[in-house]
C-alpha cells in the first residue's frame, strides 16, 4: 500500500510567496491551524483564534513541542495526483522555528523533512523523482516538531497544505 519512507535530503525550500509554478492539474488538500492537536510526549501550549493557533512552550523542560493537523480527503482527488509541495503558513513573536516536519498516511510515515530551521512560512518541493501517490483510502496528518529558545516565544500556524498534481 505504502513505499518505502522518503527521508529528505536538504529540501528545496523557497519562501511561501516565491514557490514555483506548477503545471498539470492540480488539487490542494489544506487544514486550518484550528485543527492542530498536541502530541503527548512533547507538548505544546495552544491557544486557538478564528485565524491562528498560538502554539508557545510547554514549560521550560520542553525545548521542543510537536503539532499535529490531521488533512482532510479532498474531492475528485485519484491515485495519480503526486504530492509537489508542502506549504507551512506562520508568523513568530521571539526566538522559535519550525524544526522538523512529517506526513502520515494512515500508520505509514511517506516524508520528513529534518533540520528545516524555518522562522518563516515555506514551501517544500517534492523532487519528482521521490513520487508520493495520494492514497484516497488513507487519513492524511502533518506533524510539525516546533523549537523554542524560550519560554516567551511564539509561533502563529495558520494552515498546512499538501499541494498534488497529475
Amino acid at each position: 500500500m505504502s513505499g518505502p519512507i522518503y527521508e529528505a535530503p536538504p529540501p528545496v525550500m523557497v519562501p511561501y510567496d516565491q514557490r514555483p509554478p506548477i503545471t498539470g492539474t492540480m488539487q490542494a488538500a489544506t487544514a486550518h491551524s484550528i485543527v492542530a492537536r498536541s502530541d503527548s510526549d512533547l507538548p505544546v501550549n495552544i491557544g486557538y483564534s478564528f485565524s491562528n493557533a498560538t502554539l508557545r512552550s510547554a514549560g521550560d523542560i520542553h525545548e521542543y513541542g510537536r503539532v499535529h493537523l490531521p488533512i482532510s480527503n479532498p474531492p475528485n482527488m485519484t491515485s495519480a495526483h503526486k504530492l509537489v509541495n508542502i506549504n507551512v503558513k506562520f508568523d513568530r513573536d521571539g526566538d522559535v522555528m519550525v524544526n522538523e516536519l512529517y506526513l502520515h498516511f494512515d500508520e505509514n510515515q511517506e516524508y520528513v523533512g529534518n533540520w528545516l530551521l524555518q522562522t518563516a512560512s515555506f514551501s517544500l518541493t517534492i523532487p519528482p523523482e521521490n513520487i508520493i501517490a495520494y492514497n484516497n483510502e488513507a487519513a492524511m496528518c502533518i506533524s510539525l516538531d516546533i523549537k523554542f529558545a524560550n519560554t516567551s516565544a511564539s509561533l502563529y500556524l495558520y494552515s498546512v497544505s499538501l499541494v498534488f498534481a497529475t
